[in-house]
C-alpha cells in the first residue's frame, strides 16, 4: 500500500498509542471498552480523509483506495470493521476483502441499487447503509457490527425480502473457512496423511485431525478427497481463496526442498 494512498488520520501526540489518536480533549473514559479498529475503503481521497477524521475518536483508523495492491495491504487486520464506499467496484472489491479479511466485519455505505445490495448479501456484508444515511448512522452501524449485529435499514430489507421470494431454492453455501483450513484442504488434495500434514505445517497431529474434522463438517462432505472439489464448486469467492492457499502450500514446499525459509 503506497504512503500516498493510506490515510494516517488521527496523528497522536508523542508517547501515545494509535488508539489515543483523535480522542477529545476531555480524555478517554476508563470505563469505556476499546473500540474496534476501522479500515475505510473509498475511491476518492476527500471521502477517505473526511471519514477518517469523523471516525477517529478513540479508535485506530486507516484508509485506502480500492486498488487491488492497496487492498492487499490490509491483509494483517484482525477483528476490525471494514467500511466500504458503494462507489467502489463492489463486484471485485468485496470478494478480495472476504478472501484476506476472514475475521473482519464489513459495512457498506451509499447503497443505491438493488444490484449493489444483493452483491453485498452474497459476500457476507454485516452493515448496509443507503444514500440517505449520515455520519451518525455510520458510527452506530460500526459499533453494532463490531458487537456481532446485522445492520439493515428498511430500504435494504425490502430488497432482500423480494429477492428471497423470487429466488429458486439453491444449495446452502458452506460456512466460512479459515486460512489454515484452506491450507489443510490443499494438502489433503495432495494425498497427504494427517502425520505428513502435521510435519509440513509444523503442528501437532491432533490439531490436524481437528482441522480435518471441521473442514469436512463445514463443507458437508464425508471423504477427505471431496474437500477440494467442493471448494471449487461452491463459488468464485471460496474457489479464489482456496487457490491462494494451494499456491502458498506449493511455495512453502518448494522453499523447504531448497532449505529456504518459507515466505
Amino acid at each position: 500500500m503506497s504512503a500516498g494512498d493510506v490515510a494516517r488520520m488521527n496523528t497522536a501526540p508523542p508517547g501515545s498509542t494509535p488508539a489515543d489518536a483523535g480522542r477529545s480533549a476531555r480524555g478517554p473514559d476508563p470505563d469505556e471498552p476499546p473500540r474496534a479498529s476501522v479500515a475505510i475503503i473509498a475511491p476518492t481521497r476527500l471521502c477517505r480523509d473526511g471519514l477518517a477524521t469523523a471516525l477517529g475518536d478513540g479508535r485506530r483508523v486507516v484508509a485506502t483506495s480500492d486498488r487491488r495492491d492497496d487492498l492487499l495491504g490490509l491483509a494483517g487486520l484482525r477483528d476490525a470493521v471494514i467500511v466500504v464506499d458503494a462507489a467502489t467496484r463492489l463486484l471485485t472489491t468485496l470478494p478480495l476483502l472476504r478472501s484476506i479479511l476472514v475475521d473482519c466485519a464489513i459495512v457498506v455505505f451509499g447503497l443505491g441499487t438493488d444490484e449493489d445490495v444483493l452483491t453485498c448479501a452474497q459476500h457476507d456484508v454485516a452493515g448496509y447503509l443507503d444514500r440517505a444515511a449520515g455520519i451518525d448512522e455510520l458510527i452506530g452501524a460500526i459499533a453494532r457490527v463490531a458487537d456481532g449485529e446485522l445492520v439493515c435499514p428498511p430500504s435494504v430489507t425490502s430488497v432482500l425480502i423480494r429477492q428471497v421470494g423470487a429466488a429458486p431454492i439453491v444449495e446452502r453455501p458452506p460456512r466460512r473457512l479459515t486460512p489454515r483450513e484452506l491450507e489443510i484442504i490443499a494438502l489433503l488434495e495432495e494425498g497427504l496423511s494427517n502425520k505428513e500434514i502435521a510435519g509440513r505445517l509444523q503442528i501437532e497431529v491432533a490439531t490436524v485431525k481437528n482441522h480435518v474434522h471441521n473442514v469436512l463438517d463445514k463443507l458437508e462432505v464425508k471423504r477427505r478427497s471431496q474437500a477440494a472439489e467442493r471448494c471449487r464448486e461452491t463459488g468464485a469467492n471460496l474457489a479464489f481463496s482456496y487457490e491462494l492457499a494451494r499456491s502458498k502450500c506449493r511455495s512453502d514446499a518448494s522453499a523447504r526442498a531448497f532449505d529456504l525459509d518459507p515466505v
